[in-house]
């Protein structure tokens, strides 16, 4: 994902949202109540009610209420109600 008047990639230091986000790429804290996902890496603390989806690779913490899903390597500690699953 890149801002439309730079063209430069959209990194998140902190994300905060009452639903869900999409985005690509966060390198801080990240916390919604349903879904978060990002198209490339996180790098930091995420949260969500019910799902977090990373397209390539994580590091530090994931939560959720249900599943974490991270595309390429994870390190750190992840936990979810249902299952995490890390490529």
């Amino acid at each position: 994902i890149f801002q439309a008047a730079t063209g430069k990639r959209i990194i998140a230091n902190v994300s905060l949202h009452v639903l869900g986000n999409v985005g690509n790429a966060v390198e801080g804290v990240e916390w919604s109540g349903i879904f978060n996902v990002q198209a490339d890496y996180l790098q930091g603390v995420q949260g969500a009610g019910i799902i977090n989806i990373i397209g390539n690779d994580a590091a530090w913490i994931q939560g959720a209420g249900i599943a974490n899903i991270v595309s390429g390597r994870f390190d750190g500690a992840q936990g979810a109600g249902v299952f995490n699953i890390a490529s």
